[in-house]
């Protein structure tokens, strides 16, 4: 709910809270790496980037617990699976300006969507696409893809399949951060430790934490988008949508 999301973010000001959003795919080493490249400008200008979840998951795993099938509740292949890989894009590419987006349920019987395809026009002027879906057996690793004007890279998960930028390291060998392509059970927890490891530190040192209700609002506020784009058939505006509400 993007606009309860934006309420907890004014509430959390005001207060003066240590307040964090679980969005632990950018404290994963390759993604880390790949931001700190890009705030150097050692990858050049970002032009295009590309994220994909191709993941499979039974008619079990959505009878198991019966949020996995509301949109309310956070169900759907892009608000319960594909926000994390939206996230890294926001995390790398930045904020989003608007949104076209078409939404299906392809392979489940349940009310929610299992596929989005998804236009994304960020304000740094890079432009952006966004598949999700939980109907493409067996799965495939979550990918990601930058093109910028000096070349191009792509990972699935946190492995680098192709690399283009000469002089440049690529980002480490992948941690044990597991996929959930087919079972969610698979995801590790590499990422997770590192966020909980900071959000402690920032508890006890009274700072911000590296994911802030910030950071999670304007993920929220891009699914949000995402979702009313494909209801209505019209290209949305990050500006219906609040970014923070005071308490």
């Amino acid at each position: 709910d993007p606009r309860e999301a934006a309420r907890l973010v004014g509430l959390a000001q005001a207060r003066g809270a240590v307040a964090g959003t679980v969005s632990q795919r950018r404290c994963e080493p390759a993604h880390r790496h790949l931001a700190a490249l890009l705030a150097q400008g050692a990858l050049g200008r970002l032009r295009l980037i590309e994220a994909d979840v191709h993941w499979h998951r039974s008619d079990a795993y959505y009878a198991e617990r019966d949020w996995r099938r509301q949109t309310a509740q956070g169900g759907g292949s892009l608000a319960n699976q594909g926000v994390h890989s939206l996230d890294l894009m926001l995390f790398l590419a930045g904020p989003v300006t608007h949104v076209s987006a078409s939404a299906a349920t392809l392979g489940h019987d349940i009310p929610v969507e299992d596929y989005t395809a998804s236009l994304l026009a960020f304000a740094g002027g890079a432009q952006g696409v966004l598949v999700t879906t939980t109907a493409a057996p067996p799965g495939r690793p979550a990918g990601l893809r930058l093109f910028t004007d000096r070349g191009a890279c792509a990972l699935e998960q946190e492995t680098v399949t192709h690399w283009d930028f000469p002089g440049v390291a690529p980002p480490p060998a992948p941690s044990a951060a597991g996929s959930g392509a087919s079972d969610p059970k698979a995801i590790g927890v590499a990422g997770h430790i590192a966020q909980w490891t900071d959000f402690r530190d920032a508890v006890r040192e009274r700072r911000a934490p590296a994911i802030t209700f910030a950071d999670g609002c304007a993920a929220a506020r891009v699914c949000a988008a995402i979702y009313r784009s494909a209801a209505e058939g019209r290209r949305v505006a990050l500006s219906e949508f609040p970014e923070q509400i005071a308490p």
